[in-house]
């Protein structure tokens, strides 16, 4: 026969479940967005918006960091554009590329380091 204090120790497990996934899937704050370009590599911070020009005899392309968290390309005069259609990337680990360009956009931060809880 189950009793009230099995039910509510029941009730704990299914809460403590429920919060460390929670913990474990947010992570930390992605902080900056890095570019790698050619044989450059350069770093923005993710908090302040700015639009980047990159362009070289490959061809132009710009990148919007509006600052809320959010990169994407906006500007792209390659051949088959799908850098523009792959949208705003938003978490740390996403990343888009203009392969033409030699254009690479990675959004990098603390959880970096964590184990990917979306493989598990």
């Amino acid at each position: 026969m189950i009793k009230p204090v099995d039910i509510g120790l029941i009730l704990l497990g299914i809460l403590l479940v429920i919060l460390s996934f929670i913990l474990i899937s947010r992570g930390g704050d992605p902080s900056l967005v890095r570019i790698d370009w050619g044989d450059k590599t350069l770093v923005y911070p993710l908090d302040e918006e700015e639009t980047l020009l990159f362009e070289n005899e490959l061809g132009r392309n710009v990148v919007y960091i509006n600052g809320e968290g959010s990169v994407t390309i906006i500007e792209a005069d390659c051949e088959d554009q799908l850098c523009m259609t792959m949208g705003p990337i938003t978490r740390t680990g996403q990343y888009m590329a203009c392969l033409p360009h030699r254009l690479f956009v990675t959004i990098t931060g603390e959880e970096d380091e964590l184990v990917d809880t979306e493989s598990w």
